[in-house]
């Protein structure tokens, strides 16, 4: 076999393989018109082979190398790679009930329809004989609602909040149930708005003038001897954001499901509970007692379930006050208020829920005022608190 013939095997270039077989392997003198022998020719094959073979190992080597290094760079990715968190849905509070209607089942137009109407053009529908409604935008109730990818859902478990009074005359549930429960009677006379407190002015006993009412009070049909209750309605006040920007989208709403709420607001169980309720509680429930009457308390579930613990008493005959808690039950478009528990308490219990705590002891609290005081000498009256 001539050179030139086992450089085109290899392929390798002739002049190239010349210098291979005379510097590696020692055949020297060789053109490529040569013949080369059969010993020549197989030291020429096991070079090749040879160096094949090492070029192989190498790759190989270096393969195994490069999937080390990956397999670690995996490793320290793995390590250095912080877990990617789930995005948390916005929660917002806006319009649970409009005029009446659950809002999520309202269409476009009917959105459109209830955000423009004209102030008091919309019958409410939980008084009846053709009450207008007197809340300006409509709204019955506040619901937490959640966003997530532009999909707009109630907040799973949570129900309605009311924020109008109105809400709870629904079917007059709450009023036939209280008036079952504290008159004897499903179907009690309602009166609105009777005189309470009465001042005089300047001195002059002629000059009284009307400084407290009682909302709502309820009469037994059997008007011979006065079978009565009082009875107050709480809905709850929200806080943050108005509904201005939430009532301008939806006078242009177009689009399917429901606008999310524009604003961050919520139900102020505190200022509901607190500062209004119990005021009222306080300066009404007294002279009830006296009179030997009694006082309902008609509320939503959620503004029950926002209060402090409330020790109850066991019976009708030694409350105070009597709670009517309503809760939500969806009814198609709608939702119905049904009985969700009746709670019996005293006025003094009733206040340290509302509250939210209950009073500290006298040496709790000397102890603390003497702490603030280190330096202050003892007094008779903290030596004894009952001195005049």
């Amino acid at each position: 076999m001539r050179v030139q013939d086992l450089a085109k095997k290899y392929k390798i270039g002739k002049k190239e393989f010349l210098e291979v077989i005379e510097y590696n392997i020692g055949i020297k003198g060789k053109k490529t018109i040569s013949a080369l022998s059969k010993d020549e020719i197989a030291k020429i094959e096991k070079y090749i082979e040879d160096k094949v073979k090492e070029k192989i190992s190498a790759q190989k080597q270096k393969e195994k190398k490069s999937e080390v290094k990956k397999e670690e760079e995996k490793t320290i990715a793995k390590v250095e790679e912080k877990p990617k968190k789930e995005k948390k849905p916005t929660l917002r509070y806006g319009a649970g009930e409009l005029y009446g209607h659950d809002f999520t089942k309202l269409p476009p137009d009917r959105v459109r329809a209830l955000a423009n109407a004209a102030f008091k053009s919309e019958p409410c529908p939980f008084r009846g004989d053709g009450f207008m409604c007197n809340k300006k935008g409509g709204v019955c109730s506040l619901r937490q609602f959640s966003k997530r990818d532009e999909v707009v859902v109630p907040v799973d478990g949570t129900s309605p909040v009311a924020t109008c009074p109105n809400r709870f005359y629904d079917s007059e549930r709450a009023l036939s149930w209280a008036g079952e429960t504290l008159l004897d009677t499903k179907s009690p006379i309602i009166l609105t708005e009777l005189p309470f407190l009465k001042a005089i002015s300047g001195g002059d006993a002629s000059n009284v003038s009307t400084v407290g009412k009682i909302d709502m009070v309820l009469v037994h049909p059997d008007t011979s001897t006065l079978h009565w209750c009082a009875l107050e309605i709480q809905a709850v006040y929200f806080s943050g954001a108005s509904m201005y920007t939430d009532f301008n989208l939806m006078k242009k709403w177009k689009a399917d499901g429901i606008p999310f709420p524009q604003g961050f607001r919520h139900p102020d169980f505190r200022s509901s509970g607190p500062k209004r309720l119990m005021p009222q509680l306080q300066i009404k429930v007294p002279t009830i007692s006296r009179w030997g009457k009694k006082m309902a308390v008609v509320v939503d579930l959620p503004f029950w379930e926002s209060l402090g613990s409330i020790t109850e008493v066991d019976h009708v005959s030694n409350c105070d006050i009597a709670w009517f808690v309503m809760k939500y039950r969806h009814d198609g478009t709608r939702f119905l208020m049904e009985p969700a528990g009746l709670h019996l308490t005293t006025l003094d219990r009733a206040v340290e829920g509302l509250t939210g705590g209950k009073p500290t002891s006298l040496s709790d609290f000397e102890t603390t005022l003497r702490a603030k005081l280190p330096d202050a000498p003892l007094h008779s009256s903290q030596a004894s608190p009952n001195c005049g």
